[in-house]
């Protein structure tokens, strides 16, 4: 999970499994995969880098070469 803001300044924490896209309007709106949207104070940059830091924690680094996804 990944803390974010509401624009009132409420911490909530969001699965970033269930993200689906992030869109700057001027307020950053992340829109889950059922369609319901919220609007927070992270810059679509912030979250992606939470989403990054957290991906990392549960499943490891990722591959940085392609030789590396293929198992060699």
């Amino acid at each position: 999970m990944i803390t974010l803001h509401r624009l009132s300044g409420e911490e909530f924490f969001l699965n970033a499994q269930h993200i689906e896209s992030l869109d700057r309007s001027p307020d950053t709106r992340v829109t889950l995969a059922n369609g319901k949207q919220l609007y927070v104070r992270e810059t679509p940059d912030e979250i992606r880098k939470a989403m990054l830091i957290w991906h990392r924690l549960i499943h490891g680094p990722l591959p940085s070469k392609a030789a590396d996804l293929k198992g060699s």
